[in-house]
């Protein structure tokens, strides 16, 4: 009937992934089409590279303008990520033409070292079933340096930050995204290869409603900073 389906799947010890199905050319299909990762500058626009990330506010994804784009259309960008799957805000299309949409820095941050599935969906005039597009296969460049996530207290204020390999030299310091953003204050490695930090308290109250999403950062001996996978609380 002219429909594109599309199908979710899982593979033992893989991702789940979407694969579409042209059932008959249609129209409103879109399966052709892949997003772009306009700050992707390795292996013509399907690798991340550390040089890449290293400074990024936000990825930009574009949507490009797509077979049956009309003003009305609602379109959706989805990053699916190592263990997480961000979805952006609806846009509504205004007018035919390109559309840039924002990926958090933590989203490519705890995707470092793997490789995320990028695609976006359009609901037409802003209704019915979602119409999917291909998928961009986007590697993420790994670092020398295998950082995990934090673990975090129940209370939210306690980080403890572990890692192989840590040296009195190593500079760390974590990161919570709510609202808005608590970094702490730079900490000195040591050979126990832990450390604790604690973040403010007013902080978190003011930030008591949001998800927050927690991440470290080490300079090795004085270098550049390397990032950890992230810890993703639910507000409560």
């Amino acid at each position: 009937d002219g429909d594109t389906v599309t199908v979710w799947y899982t593979v033992t010890g893989v991702k789940s992934a979407s694969t579409l199905y042209n059932v008959m050319h249609s129209g409103d299909d879109i399966s052709d089409t892949v997003p772009v990762a306009v700050e992707a500058t390795g292996n013509n626009g399907t690798l991340l590279q550390q040089v890449d990330y290293y400074k990024l506010a936000s990825l930009t994804i574009k949507i490009p303008v797509y077979r049956g784009m009309v003003s009305g259309d609602t379109v959706t960008v989805y990053w699916i990520g190592r263990d997480y799957t961000y979805d952006s805000d609806t846009i509504t299309v205004s007018a035919i033409g390109e559309i840039d949409v924002l990926v958090p820095r933590m989203e490519f941050i705890d995707t470092i070292g793997d490789t995320a599935f990028v695609y976006f969906s359009v609901k037409k005039n802003g209704v019915g079933d979602e119409i999917s597009s291909s998928i961009l296969y986007l590697d993420i460049e790994g670092q020398s340096l295998e950082l995990k996530s934090p673990d975090v207290s129940d209370d939210l204020q306690t980080v403890t930050v572990i890692y192989s390999g840590m040296s009195s030299s190593d500079r760390v310091k974590v990161r919570v995204v709510g609202a808005s953003i608590n970094e702490t204050s730079v900490q000195q490695g040591n050979d126990s290869n832990i450390i604790i930090f604690s973040i403010d308290r007013s902080w978190l109250e003011k930030d008591e409603r949001s998800n927050l999403l927690y991440n470290y950062a080490v300079g090795v001996s004085g270098g550049e900073y390397q990032f950890s996978r992230v810890t993703r609380i639910s507000a409560t």
